[in-house]
Formats: structure tokens, C-alpha cells, sequence
């Protein structure tokens, strides 16, 4: 019995082999993005039930909070080009599946990208703050409330 060496890309028809590794890299951009975001910065940043080291950890760290925003950002439009290479690659074997998960995986997408309109807030919020201001219960407040916001978006 022989072996024949030969990739899944090589079996693939057409343009097939370009959209699987388009989706493959763009999986993996989303391992790497994603966890940076989330348990790089925001975990760091974050201190549950205390919005004063927050609101001082978001402001002394703004770059960075920024930066996770951004790469939660970028993990949604890789959201939408996963589901179109999902999309795809399904649509040969079964379309309505196809379609029915490329869609599910855009409304996610959608619904992330909505719940990141929070985490804009928070450092909006921070950032148009003076010195003085950050100390002020109500900026604080507001602050917890859109992280916790997104928070629980992002987990519905």
C-alpha cells in the first residue's frame, strides 16, 4: 500500500485553496488578537467592584486600553471574512448550511463589534477627563458602567 503525499489544499477546486488559507490565517490572527485584548489588558486593567482603580488604570494605561479596543475590532472584520470563507468552503457540500453558518457567524460579528461601542465609551470617557476630574464619582461610575456594559454584551 502506497501513500500518496498531497495536501487538503490540493484537493480543492479552483479558487478553494486561497479562501482556506485566507480563513485559516485569519482564525489564527483572532487566537492571538482576541486573548492580547482580553486577558492581556483588559484583565490587567480591570478591577471588579472598584470603579476608581479602573477609571485610574484605564487613564494611566490609555494606550493600551486603546489597543485592545483595537485588536477587538480587528477580531470582528476577521469575524466576517472567517464566515465568508466558511461560507465557501461549505457551499459544495451543503449551501443552506452554508449559508446558515456564515450567517450566524456575521450576526455574532455584528453583535460584538455593537458590544465594543461600550469600551469606546469608557475610554472616551477617561480620555476627555482633566486630572481632577477622574477622581469624581460620577466619571468613575460611568466608566464601570460601560466596561461592565460591554462586559455583559459581549457574554450574552
Amino acid at each position: 500500500m502506497t501513500i500518496r503525499s498531497s495536501t487538503i489544499a490540493s484537493r480543492l477546486p479552483g479558487a478553494q485553496p486561497k479562501v482556506a488559507l485566507a480563513t485559516a490565517f485569519s482564525l489564527l490572527l483572532m487566537a492571538i488578537l482576541a486573548p492580547f485584548a482580553q486577558f492581556g489588558v483588559l484583565k490587567t486593567l480591570i478591577v471588579p467592584a472598584d470603579a476608581a482603580a479602573t477609571t485610574s488604570n484605564i487613564a494611566a494605561s490609555l494606550g493600551l486600553f486603546q489597543a485592545a479596543i483595537v485588536a477587538f475590532l480587528i477580531v470582528a472584520i476577521l469575524d466576517v471574512v472567517v464566515a465568508w470563507g466558511f461560507y465557501v468552503l461549505l457551499r459544495p457540500v451543503n449551501e443552506g448550511l452554508a449559508r446558515l453558518v456564515g450567517s450566524l457567524r456575521v450576526v455574532y460579528a455584528a453583535l460584538f463589534a455593537f458590544a465594543l461601542i461600550n469600551l469606546f465609551d469608557a475610554a472616551g470617557l477617561v480620555q476627555s477627563a482633566t486630572g481632577t476630574a477622574l477622581q469624581s464619582g460620577p466619571l468613575q461610575a460611568q466608566v464601570a458602567a460601560a466596561v461592565a456594559a460591554f462586559d455583559t454584551s459581549w457574554h450574552l
